[in-house]
């Protein structure tokens, strides 16, 4: 998912419009949200009401702090800083995804059984 950002935000400088793009990054994203905020509650142990709604704290802060951020990249350096912006966000994101997430069973409890259905 995070090559595909990347991707897309450098295809976004191609000299011609081209919609699936933006259709694309917008189903992505919004599927991306739904996916992730789902699986908040159920990963979480204990608090799983809190995990929901810190999960969705750190969304909206991220969006404003980083929307904001992408609106100076691009006033400065145009679609490319933003493309640039947009592909150091996503790495870092793979990153740390790869660095902290260790699987489903990581901090299962004796007798609280964990499927992927």
């Amino acid at each position: 998912m995070f090559g595909a950002w990347q991707a897309g935000a450098w295809r976004a400088l191609a000299p011609t419009f081209q919609p699936d793009l933006i259709v694309g990054a917008s189903v992505g994203s919004l599927n991306g949200y739904a996916i992730a905020s789902g699986w908040t509650g159920t990963e979480a142990i204990t608090g799983r009401a809190q995990a929901s709604s810190l999960y969705n704290l750190s969304y909206y802060a991220g969006s404003s702090l980083f929307g904001w951020l992408g609106g100076v990249f691009f006033v400065t350096w145009g679609w490319a800083g933003a493309a640039a912006m947009i592909t150091v966000l996503a790495t870092l994101a793979g990153i740390l995804a790869a660095l902290l997430l260790s699987g489903p069973t990581a901090h299962a409890q004796p007798g609280r059984e964990r499927t992927l259905a």
